[in-house]
């Protein structure tokens, strides 16, 4: 016979103690492990299985552009102290080969190399297609340089029609623009996001970039000249670029050169990703790596940033500090915000009120007593001689045709014009008679004087013209479709242009939709127009066939008016003008044209409301076609003319 067996229930309970530590220990145990392993994985995801090994935190790639002399008597020394990497990007544009105190040598490029940097390709001449990238690479081999294996894009234009061609080559990756993270499993390798860096960009405001340095992102730095002598405004002092690779240096970041990538990434795989997006609307939030010090530097004595609250931002550049304002700005009573490196003092102090009618000097002293001289001037640009009429409305009629100085105005034929009341607006500064909202009877022409702020004036002849047939068409939704399906249209008569299937001299086609779609012309090949109006778009593409842009029967002069802010936008159909064709860009606007440029005349850009000093903010044109072969030349009145393609690209 058995006696049962008994556990006391003291024993009982530390048993049950004991096996209930054990769940949580091997709960714990398990979570950690999951935990590790998701650390491994990139917040993006890697689908596509790129990845050959997980990206660190703290991974910062340095790319250095153009091949100024300081890439090797500043850059080159500082990056080796830390022992950082890079990737300096060579191509022989501009002064190169004349003026070499300001260009790299090619025994320096060598030297770069010898010394374990990162030689890339940015083209021979700045620009072009593939044969300029492998133009560039026969003469730096010819100079007894290496085989390049990275391309950086001049103005950051990734041209996706030569990647395979890159990649048949020997190229691995392109380094494009984007002011964005990295994302290895999500990007292009042929078009990596970067960002710039130059004067006027605090340290601060670097670290804080270089921060997202995380959760499977890279970031990727792009700097010019430290300094660069012939193009100073993307230049940066050596004090500041020291500075911020201390900064890197002593939060333990790992600075690489762009081709070290491809010891994480499977370029092969990567290189069928679709183009890399301008933003990253589709991406998991940016986060921050976390416990960056600041940089001590005892001798740093370098302003970090200098603004004036409210007002343009500052240029900083060897030594001197300068801005333009507004013109009616009280430059005697300014009071600008300053900051310094930890420990460093500034006189006059951050925010005292100080008389910028004359330059000021500003000192900054570091903690080990050494100090620095900035002069500080600030400048108004004179009265304003800008007299334009920058939009024209009238109630039911189509936008405005603003021919230089005529203006045209489309209405239903049943409309009573002898009493309209048109709204307008003007250049900063200006005046009109009569002012907007006065109304007028427009059976006939009427006038418009607008006085600019210097006293100069200029007439406007307004015509609004009365039409049973239609000749104003508007598209009516952001999305892709044929010119020639009637429903993507609109007009005030309720017409598209496939009731005038070749166009007409007065043909009128806005576009004000935002959203990222394309519109075809399979109508005619040289559909006749005389004004395109992009309004509020935002990623626009017109395709398909020709347009023939021609002067209308009152004699307005063809236009192509970019009314928006995008940057997006882009009009690959052939283009044909055998009268003036004026292309207006909006501040801060942009319009590529990718297409074939033909005809007998010439084009001409204008920038309305362009402030001189203020070049950063004038629309741009983009001509990224190769050869064109318009004959007229082409004239810059205000603005800023891109030409991807040089030699034949303005015809």
């Amino acid at each position: 016979m058995r006696l049962p067996f008994i556990i006391p229930r003291s024993t009982f309970r530390i048993v049950c103690a004991y096996l209930m530590c054990m769940k949580l220990l091997i709960t714990l145990f398990a979570f950690a492990s999951l935990s590790t392993v998701r650390a491994d994985v990139p917040l993006d995801g890697d689908a596509s299985g790129v990845l050959l090994k997980p990206i660190p935190d703290r991974l910062v790639v340095l790319t250095f552009d153009d091949a100024p002399a300081s890439h090797a008597t500043v850059v080159a020394p500082i990056l080796k102290s830390l022992g950082f990497g890079g990737s300096f990007y060579v191509c022989n544009f501009d002064s190169f080969k004349t003026r070499k105190d300001w260009y790299l040598t090619y025994r320096q490029i060598n030297a770069l190399h010898a010394d374990g940097f990162e030689i890339g390709n940015h083209t021979y001449g700045h620009g072009g297609g593939l044969e300029n990238y492998l133009r560039m690479e026969d003469e730096v081999m010819a100079n007894g340089g290496p085989k390049m294996t990275t391309v950086c894009w001049p103005v950051y234009y990734a041209m996706k029609s030569i990647y395979g061609d890159l990649a048949a080559h020997g190229y691995t990756f392109g380094r494009g623009g984007h002011e964005r993270p990295y994302r290895p499993t999500v990007d292009s390798p042929f078009d990596v996001p970067s960002f710039t860096i130059r004067d006027g960009i605090s340290v601060e405001m670097f670290a804080q970039k270089a921060q997202l340095a995380c959760q499977g992102r890279v970031v990727v730095f792009c700097f010019h000249g430290v300094p660069d002598m012939e193009h100073p405004s993307v230049g940066l002092e050596p004090d500041t670029f020291a500075t911020m690779m201390q900064y890197l240096k002593e939060n333990h970041y790992q600075c690489i050169a762009l081709r070290d990538m491809a010891q994480y990434i499977d370029t092969a795989k990567a290189a069928k990703f679709p183009t890399t997006a301008n933003d990253a609307k589709d991406a998991p939030p940016f986060e921050r790596v976390k416990g960056d010090k600041p940089v001590a530097d005892a001798g740093a004595k370098t302003i970090l940033s200098f603004n004036f609250p409210g007002l343009p931002p500052v240029k900083i550049s060897k030594g001197e500090i300068t801005v333009t304002v507004p013109y009616d700005t009280d430059v005697t009573a300014l009071a600008p915000k300053i900051t310094v490196p930890a420990g460093a003092t500034v006189v006059p102090t951050s925010e005292t009120m100080c008389n910028f009618s004359k330059s000021q000097l500003y000192t900054v002293t570091s903690q080990d007593g050494s100090a620095k001289n900035y002069a500080v001037t600030v400048s108004r640009p004179p009265k304003s001689k800008e007299k334009d009429i920058l939009t024209f409305t009238v109630p039911g009629a189509t936008p405005a045709v603003i021919s230089w100085n005529n203006i045209a105005l489309y209405v239903p034929d049943t409309t009573d014009v002898t009493a309209l009341a048109p709204t307008f607006t003007l250049s900063p500064f200006a005046v009109a008679n009569p002012p907007s909202g006065t109304r007028r009877n427009f059976t006939s022409a009427q006038i418009y004087c607008v006085t600019a702020q210097d006293g100069t004036a200029q007439d406007y002849g307004v015509f609004v013209i009365r039409r049973g047939k239609p000749n104003a068409f508007t598209w009516s939704k952001a999305e892709s479709g044929n010119w020639s399906d009637a429903t993507k249209w609109s007009d005030i008569l309720g017409a598209n242009p496939a009731s005038v299937t070749s166009g007409q001299t007065d043909t009128i086609l806005n576009f004000d939709q935002e959203g990222v779609y394309t519109a075809t012309n399979d109508l005619a090949e040289g559909f006749k127009i005389n004004q395109l109006n992009l309004i509020k778009t935002h990623g626009l593409t017109l395709s398909g066939k020709g347009l023939d842009f021609t002067a209308s029967r009152l004699g307005l002069v063809p236009h192509i008016n970019v009314l928006t802010r995008s940057e997006a936008d882009h009009i690959s159909l052939p283009i044909r003008c055998d009268d003036h064709l004026a292309i207006t860009v909006n501040l801060h606007g942009r319009v590529t044209l990718e297409g074939p440029i033909s005809g007998t005349a010439d084009l001409v850009l204008d920038c309305p409301g362009a402030t001189d000093g203020e070049y950063s903010n004038w629309g741009i044109l983009r001509i990224d076609n190769k050869v064109n072969t318009y004959r007229g030349g082409t004239s810059i009145l205000s603005g800023q003319l891109f030409l991807v393609c040089a030699s034949q690209g303005l015809g």
